[in-house]
């Protein structure tokens, strides 16, 4: 909705839909270790980001879920997650190697109410925008999280940002994969572009 500025007000977003203006949005494709296969079409988030995902699907089965579990959430996990270790390739070559904080995968540049994770992300262009945050002192995280409203995560050092149309990660089991705030698996997987795949209401333009 943040991408397409839908309004959250129900009015509002039924004229987009009556003005009847679509675009073309690309849809990431996820496949697990086992061949089962995901699709997304804003963020998938491992490291931190699938952690948390985990927490809070477990908090909505249980119908404990709204913006301030939310944000607690974000936050208190802070504390007891550990890095995970992965390796990430692109194109057949070793992109990173080792442990992570976290790392999106971005088809759009927003999540978590508002987070730009992927400034550089765009909906429409057949590529993926990877944001990878290494692991550093927690108070070093804490302090540059405006940097993750403001647009400017990538401009760090201890982040790695790259555009690429297929990636694959090696993983253990300890590491959470969520797919558009959903948690979908562990463990190893293989994340796609599928451009153009699908038509969605918008209110740009």
């Amino acid at each position: 909705c943040r991408t397409h500025k839908i309004p959250v007000n129900y009015s509002s977003a039924i004229e987009i839909i009556a003005n009847r203006r679509v675009v073309n949005h690309d849809v990431g494709q996820i496949i697990a270790g086992d061949s089962s296969v995901k699709y997304f079409i804003n963020i998938a988030g491992c490291g931190y980001d699938g952690f948390v995902a985990s927490k809070i699907n477990r908090l909505s089965s249980q119908r404990k879920s709204n913006k301030a579990i939310y944000l607690f959430e974000v936050v208190k996990n802070l504390f007891t997650y550990r890095p995970v270790e992965v390796s990430l390739k692109v194109y057949g070559s070793l992109l990173y190697q080792g442990k992570i904080f976290s790392m999106a995968i971005a088809n759009c540049k927003y999540n978590g109410g508002g987070m730009m994770q992927s400034p550089e992300a765009t909906y429409n262009d057949g590529m993926l925008n990877i944001t990878l945050i290494k692991p550093r002192n927690l108070w070093l995280i804490i302090f540059n999280l405006y940097r993750l409203f403001n647009g400017t995560i990538t401009t760090h050092s201890m982040v790695v940002s790259s555009k690429v149309s297929a990636v694959e990660i090696e993983c253990g089991q300890d590491n959470f994969l969520e797919a558009d705030g959903e948690s979908v698996m562990q463990g190893n997987f293989k994340i796609k572009i599928l451009p153009a795949s699908v038509l969605i209401y918008s209110g740009m333009g």
